[in-house]
């Protein structure tokens, strides 16, 4: 099953990356639970987003290291396509 798209309910983009990052990191840790994946050797635990907390700065620090795969049109423009990596 491949990750789903969502509706944020935030009004602000810093919000909206908040809360996209939590429902990545969220379906990462449901693939991780996931006994069809924990059975198979070849699967690797998902951890390409982390979110960090500093309740005494007031601030959120948000990680993402995502597969992409670059393209270069007729014209040279590059692309950058990132992939769904959350089985």
């Amino acid at each position: 099953m491949a990750s789903v798209a969502i509706a944020t309910k935030s009004a602000t983009l810093p919000a909206q990356l908040y809360e996209v990052a939590a429902a990545v990191q969220a379906a990462e840790l449901a693939a991780n639970a996931n006994p069809i994946n924990t059975a198979n050797p070849l699967f690797e635990a998902l951890n390409n987003v982390t979110i960090d907390t500093d309740f005494e700065a007031g601030t959120v620090s948000v990680t993402a290291t995502l597969p992409m795969v670059p393209s270069i049109s007729g014209s040279g423009a590059i692309t950058l396509t990132v992939s769904d990596y959350i089985p």
